[in-house]
């Protein structure tokens, strides 16, 4: 009789276990939101024309500070589908006294599957698609210090894992790590407020990037 009192104890204790597990925090026609702080790390390649011809190619790095906001609707209980804005800072050499301040952003769509979707923790994977934008402005100390500023915009492409875990029943906390990529062209170039003709002039700046993105989520059953 005391062997059965344990085992049946046991067998309480494992579903229990397997309801707070396999219960699905992601449910079709949950509505989810996150906000967050991204850090990033990017190699860039920056490439000129002018007329067809080569003018220059050049290899670097930078670094990206941005808050980001995104909004989830689960289509099934293991998919679902969004979209995400993020916007900060682009910081390409600490050590550059004519920056003066670079802005850069995207609005991307996702789909993410939960191949782990418990009641309280998830964990979600995916691709992304979308628009990036990107200003450098800087000084150029030979002319006056006047500012030179640059435009650039292009496709945006990436692929997310992450998770959110539910503190409570419907707040809690997210982590994410990404790989992105950005495909920039130049559209606009300003000297000291002027337009200037980019006709026959071809920029392009592609940078690959790797990221943490950490911060708030919230849901809606």
């Amino acid at each position: 009789f005391r062997y059965m009192k344990v085992k049946l104890l046991m067998l309480s204790i494992s579903l229990i276990t397997c309801i707070s597990v396999f219960g699905q925090g992601q449910q079709a026609g949950t509505l989810s939101f996150q906000a967050g702080y991204d850090f990033g790390i990017h190699g860039t390649l920056y490439k000129s024309q002018y007329l067809g011809l080569p003018i220059e190619t050049d290899t670097g790095g930078a670094a990206t500070s941005m808050f980001s906001f995104g909004a989830q609707y689960n289509l099934l209980n293991w998919l679902s589908g969004g979209v995400t804005f993020v916007y900060g800072s682009y910081l390409e050499d600490t050590a550059d006294v004519s920056a003066n301040g670079n802005n850069v952003g995207n609005i991307s769509f996702d789909l993410r599957l939960y191949p782990v979707n418990g009641e309280k923790f998830n964990l979600y994977i995916g691709p992304e698609v979308g628009y990036s934008f990107l200003e450098i402005r800087k000084l150029n100390p030979s002319l006056g210090n006047i500012e030179e500023v640059s435009n650039y915009s292009g496709g945006h492409f990436g692929v997310n894992l992450g998770f959110n875990w539910y503190l409570f029943s419907f707040a809690g906390v997210f982590a994410q790590a990404e790989y992105t990529r950005n495909d920039f062209t130049l559209k606009q170039y300003y000297i000291d407020g002027e337009t200037f003709d980019l006709t026959n002039w071809d920029a392009s700046l592609n940078t690959f990037s790797g990221a943490v993105r950490v911060g708030l989520c919230f849901k809606i059953n």
